[in-house]
């Protein structure tokens, strides 16, 4: 089975949960998956990134990764519109930036950091990101301005783009592939949640113009 197979199959299987989580699933439970996710990142793979004996370790860890699943769990009690509405955006540049990459990145955005990284990649993600966005925005009956969204898109875009900069370098510094091998075709959880952790914090300082946005 080749990694795209594997990466296919564990987000056909994470996709529907996660959504369904969002969606349906009380309070306590995102609590408890959120915070649950959050110990075996600290106890699994941030060891590998930083050494126990680093000042780094311990001083980095509040703010990254501590700070964005905490922002998360805020965001979900707000407003779980809100929440869903991030997660489909971040996985809407992560897909578009992977088939726009693979299809036609020629030009690296950080070659000594990510040499996978393009700025055709980039593209492709944030055009599957506006397209996401005004979707939300006109079935759910919210503000439909489409220069305020293709600038929401681009925020939200190029926010997802420096979380997955972040963890390659943090990644490239302790000389790994991946952070982990908890998911099949994707790697670790940072390997899958580095976007979405930036975009976390990020609707958090927004949280109250972004609600604005959805009762309008």
């Amino acid at each position: 089975m080749t990694e795209l197979t594997k990466r296919i199959y564990t987000s056909l299987i994470l996709l529907p949960l996660t959504l369904s989580l969002l969606l349906y699933g009380p309070q306590w439970s995102i609590n408890s998956v959120v915070l649950g996710l959050l110990v075996v990142i600290i106890l699994t793979e941030w060891p590998k990134l930083f050494s126990y004996k680093s000042i780094t370790f311990w001083t980095l860890m509040p703010l990254y990764p501590v700070a964005p699943f905490l922002a998360f769990l805020v965001i979900t009690h707000v407003s779980r519109m809100l929440a869903l509405y991030m997660v489909l955006t971040v996985i809407a540049h992560d897909v578009g930036s992977y088939i726009a990459g693979k299809l036609f990145g020629k030009h690296t955005i950080i070659p000594t950091v990510s040499p996978g990284k393009t700025w055709e990649g980039f593209a492709g993600g944030y055009c599957a990101t506006f397209l996401v966005t005004v979707s939300f925005f006109y079935t759910q009956n919210y503000y439909k301005n489409y220069t305020t969204l293709a600038l929401l898109a681009a925020l939200i875009s190029s926010t997802a783009l420096a979380g997955d900069l972040f963890e390659s370098y943090i990644k490239r510094r302790a000389g790994l592939k991946d952070s982990g091998v908890l998911l099949p075709g994707h790697g670790g959880l940072l390997d899958r949640l580095d976007a979405l952790m930036f975009v976390a914090v990020l609707f958090y300082f927004l949280r109250h113009p972004l609600l604005d946005l959805l009762t309008r």
